[in-house]
């Protein structure tokens, strides 16, 4: 039987590539709307003849073969939807959807270890407010102001080991972007179904451009605070591996830190190489931490002065 051989010029490759860089430059948007077909093309083939991760747990039948129980999870609506989750499927189901990991550390054990963070952090707050009153009786304070920049520090120093300075006045890009980032994701509340799917397009740097040709300047805005957060989050990710590397020492006080990014990064290091966690997904955890346990700080300490302020009242 006579071998067919294959043959490869470097000269028609180069063509080739010369000829998909012309089309793509001299069609911008025909080109990204293709690549954008192609992506969700892709992604929902994969979805529809993947094997299921968790074949023996059971949930509900999922109504879309593209976005899965998404819209019945975050629709204004969506109660009864998680009622029967609870009262059909008990403390475990499967929903279909796409969805992040953090690794919790926020056993009794460790929240201890940070009672002293947490007192150091709140006798700032208080030396800040007492400064801001100054000596002008009945003067009133933006409470809202001292609550978001305590429950930075808090959550910086508790979660990253990494000090703000909010309270000493320093506003910095990254403190402007994390008190930013929530009212401008909440604008764009009612298209976040659609993130998967955006979230899975390839190349990255697509992803990149959609949001900057985002006709919304609410979707321009979260990029670039996401920019921010994932610049600010490789400075500490690298001050953490320097300090890791060097010794399990605190820079403040010498002392072995406590913080949750520590404690995650050392157990990632000492992982073997299939349970070690890449670094984007470090990041990404990062940056959930730090807005996951500042917007949560900040309105619980800021209802509880105004339930407060409610009970004075009515007494």
């Amino acid at each position: 039987m006579a071998e067919t051989s294959f043959t490869f010029d470097s000269g028609q490759a180069q063509l080739f590539l010369n000829t998909v860089t012309h089309f793509l430059q001299a069609h911008p948007l025909e080109s990204s709307i293709a690549l954008v077909a192609a992506s969700l093309g892709g992604y929902m083939l994969r979805r529809m003849v993947a094997p299921a991760y968790y074949p023996n747990i059971d949930g509900p039948s999922s109504k879309s073969v593209t976005f899965g129980h998404l819209f019945d999870i975050f629709s204004p609506e969506s109660i009864p939807f998680h009622d029967e989750l609870q009262d059909k499927y008990g403390s475990v189901c499967k929903v279909n959807g796409m969805f992040g990991m953090l690794n919790p550390v926020f056993t009794a054990k460790h929240m201890k270890s940070l009672v002293a963070v947490f007192n150091a952090i709140a006798q700032d707050m208080k030396r800040s407010m007492i400064q801001d009153i100054g000596s002008a009786p009945g003067k009133e304070i933006d409470m809202l102001k001292w609550c978001s920049a305590t429950a930075l520090e808090l959550v910086g120093q508790a979660g990253l080991g990494h000090r703000f300075g909010v309270l000493e006045g320093v506003e910095s890009p990254y403190s402007i972007a994390i008190k930013d980032f929530f009212p401008a994701i909440t604008k764009v509340i009612p298209l976040q179904a659609f993130f998967p799917l955006f979230y899975n397009l390839r190349p990255t740097a697509l992803q990149r451009k959609l949001a900057e040709w985002a006709p919304l300047s609410s979707i321009r805005r979260i990029k670039e605070i996401i920019d921010v957060q994932d610049k600010q989050a490789q400075m500490i990710l690298e001050q953490k591996k320097n300090g890791l590397a060097n010794g399990p020492v605190d820079i403040d006080d010498g002392k072995e830190p406590h913080d949750i990014m520590s404690i995650l990064l050392k157990a990632n290091m000492e992982a073997d190489e299939k349970g070690r966690l890449p670094e984007d997904q470090l990041l990404g955890q990062m940056n959930t931490l730090i807005f996951a346990g500042h917007e949560t700080t900040r309105l619980a300490v800021n209802f509880r002065f105004f339930i407060r302020y409610i009970l004075t009242l009515l007494l």
